[in-house]
C-alpha cells in the first residue's frame, strides 16, 4: 500500500515514476562519467602537444628502449625507430579518444546518425587543434599527415565501437522476438 492507497493502477504509476526517475539519474551519472573520461583523454592529448620537444623525444626514447627491451626478451628480432613509436602513439591516444567518444554520442541516446556523425567531427576537431597547439609549442612543428593517422584512429575506434554496438542490438532484438 503506498499512500494509504490499495488501487494497484495507482501504485503501479507510482512505482513507473520511481523507477523512470532513478533510471534517469543513473542515467545522468553515467553520461557525466563517460564525458569526464573523454575530456580526461583529450587533456592528455593535449598535454603531450605542449611538451616541449627536447622532452617529447626523451619520453619517445624512453618508451622506445623499453619496447626493445620487451621485443629483446620475447626473443623477437625487430627493431623499431622513434618515429614509428611517435606515429603509433598518434593512432593509438587518438583511437582511444575515438572509443570513448563513440561510446559517449551513442550512450547520450543520439540516433545512430547523429553519434555517427558527430565522433569524426569531434575526433577531427581534437586532431587539428593537437596539431595547432604543437605549432605553439618549442621546438615542435604541426603534419597535416598526423591529422589524418589521428582521424584515422577515430574512425577506425569508431567501426569497432559501431559494430560492436550492432550486433549487442542484434542479439537483443532476436532474444525478445
Amino acid at each position: 500500500m503506498i499512500f494509504g492507497l490499495t488501487c494497484f493502477g495507482i501504485k503501479v504509476k507510482i512505482y513507473k515514476i520511481w523507477g523512470e526517475i532513478l533510471r534517469s539519474k543513473k542515467h545522468l551519472l553515467i553520461s557525466v562519467i563517460l564525458t569526464l573520461i573523454t575530456l580526461l583523454i583529450i587533456i592528455f592529448i593535449f598535454s603531450n602537444s605542449l611538451t616541449v620537444a627536447e622532452q617529447s623525444d626523451k619520453e619517445s626514447g624512453v618508451v622506445l628502449m623499453n619496447i626493445q627491451n620487451v621485443l629483446s626478451f620475447l626473443k623477437i628480432p625487430l627493431t623499431l625507430t622513434d618515429k614509428f613509436v611517435r606515429k603509433t602513439a598518434h593512432f593509438i591516444e587518438f583511437f582511444t579518444l575515438g572509443t570513448m567518444l563513440s561510446i559517449t554520442f551513442f550512450y547520450y541516446r543520439f540516433n545512430q546518425k547523429k553519434s555517427l556523425i558527430f565522433t569524426p567531427i569531434s575526433g577531427l576537431c581534437v586532431a587539428v587543434t593537437d596539431e595547432l597547439l604543437q605549432l605553439k609549442t618549442q621546438g615542435r612543428s604541426a603534419s597535416v599527415l598526423d591529422v589524418l593517422l589521428d582521424f584515422s584512429g577515430v574512425l577506425f575506434a569508431l567501426i569497432i565501437i559501431s559494430f560492436i554496438i550492432y550486433i549487442t542490438y542484434t542479439r537483443k532484438k532476436n532474444k525478445s522476438e
